[in-house]
């Protein structure tokens, strides 16, 4: 499924790239192409990641069920990280249909070429937000990490069995 979404991807942006090349299409037209294109993507990745993160929801829950582990972190892990996703998508939807609006506008004459300084807003927004949702998602994955597993510490093991050595142990290794 995933190698057939890619080439289909692949066969779109190259009809893209073929008209463009050949004159079919003037500039404003393939941004606008690549616009749509990218804000289709967009959609069914959001979908697509949304219905696999409820089916690894699902598959944490049953080993949870089945091997007695706590497997909560994960599940708060991967519900943070596809929000983050989720969000950035939506914003992407958001800028390139602006772009697209715009673009569909000036092709039927009704405003003027792109400025420079719209232009430069425009990858200014669509490149930031690429390095602001890399950044949180890395920052989310470390950070329920990290609190997961500083959530049970010796000293609340020594408190419940202060006698009990190998269950300290125990406890320590795994942490």
């Amino acid at each position: 499924l995933f190698f057939m979404a890619i080439s289909l991807l692949t066969v779109f942006k190259s009809f893209g790239m073929i008209a463009f090349s050949i004159q079919l299409i003037d500039s404003s037209s393939m941004i606008l192409y690549d616009s749509i294109s990218t804000i289709l993507v967009s959609l069914i990745i959001m979908i697509s990641i949304s219905r696999i993160s409820k089916q690894i929801k699902k598959v944490l829950k049953n080993i949870e069920r089945t091997n007695h582990t706590n497997t909560k972190p994960q599940i708060r892990r991967i519900f943070a990280i596809i929000l983050v996703a989720n969000l950035f998508f939506s914003l992407r939807i958001m800028i390139e249909l602006a772009l697209s609006v715009y673009l569909i506008m000036k092709i039927r004459g009704s405003y003027y070429n792109i400025s420079n300084k719209y232009w430069s807003k425009y990858l200014l927004m669509n490149h930031s937000s690429e390095v602001v949702v890399l950044t949180l998602e890395l920052l989310i994955s470390t950070a329920i990490k990290t609190y997961d597993s500083q959530k049970i510490s010796p000293r609340i093991i020594q408190s419940i069995s202060p006698t009990s050595s190998s269950t300290i142990s125990y406890y320590n290794i795994s942490n």
